[in-house]
């Protein structure tokens, strides 16, 4: 820079560089004087409430839209465990709200139960399929025979799926229930052992499908898979 251009220390105060035009002179690069600049910025605080205000309001709504795009519904099923007998009845009851996957705007949704065990699949089984609809009924029991022993061990993944005659069926939403699940899912799961012979019926979000639930997909098993997890035993009959 060429601070001859500026003969006296006030002077030089005033031409204060600029980035947008470089070193090119007082004509280019060089910004206006400390007056003009400090009543610019008398402005922009002033305004600046104001387009904080819009920032806070834009994210705001970023953020409902975010949590708004992930909402894929509810699922209502009962618990019932016998202990005598060793035997789960799941029954589900009926899906609100589900996420549309179809061009039509609705699904054809059907119900997956899985019984897993330390991430392997050791059986699943399945509702009938219900056509064109967002909200559909079911009120279908699935039986698991699991003995007492192995319920700490075990836990249910209920997935909602959408059923698609060209290529692979979608998953709309998922939930799971145990003893060491989260939230729900761990209470509903304690509240059917706490009270036996009576079915437990509660409402439960479905959830995108995690990484964990995309490896207990994966790892499928039999009843006669050999692993870490003994496979449940059918109840000794007396």
């Amino acid at each position: 820079m060429n601070k001859e251009r500026c003969a006296s220390r006030d002077q030089w105060q005033q031409c204060s560089y600029s980035p947008i035009g470089g070193a090119a002179g007082l004509g280019r690069g060089w910004s206006q004087p400390l007056q003009q600049q400090q009543q610019q910025q008398q402005q922009q605080q002033q305004n600046g409430s104001g387009w904080q205000a819009m920032l806070q309001c834009t994210r705001a709504i970023g953020l409902k839209e975010r949590w708004e795009s992930v909402d894929l519904g509810e699922i209502m099923f009962s618990l019932c465990y016998l202990p005598t007998a060793g035997r789960l009845t799941l029954t589900v009851i009926k899906c609100r709200n589900l996420k549309a996957m179809d061009i039509t705007g609705y699904s054809d949704p059907y119900v997956k139960v899985s019984l897993l065990c330390d991430g392997r699949r050791l059986k699943k089984k399945k509702t009938t399929i219900k056509r064109n609809t967002l909200n559909p009924n079911y009120n279908e029991a699935i039986i698991f025979d699991i003995p007492p022993e192995n319920m700490d061990q075990v836990s249910l993944l209920i997935s909602v799926m959408d059923y698609d005659r060209v290529g692979h069926n979608e998953i709309i939403g998922v939930c799971r229930v145990a003893n060491n699940a989260e939230g729900l899912g761990r209470d509903h799961w304690n509240e059917m052992l706490a009270y036996p012979r009576k079915p437990i019926a509660h409402w439960h979000p479905l959830v995108e499908v995690k990484k964990s639930f995309k490896e207990w997909h994966g790892r499928a098993a039999s009843f006669d898979s050999q692993g870490s997890c003994p496979s449940p035993k059918p109840p000794s009959t007396p």
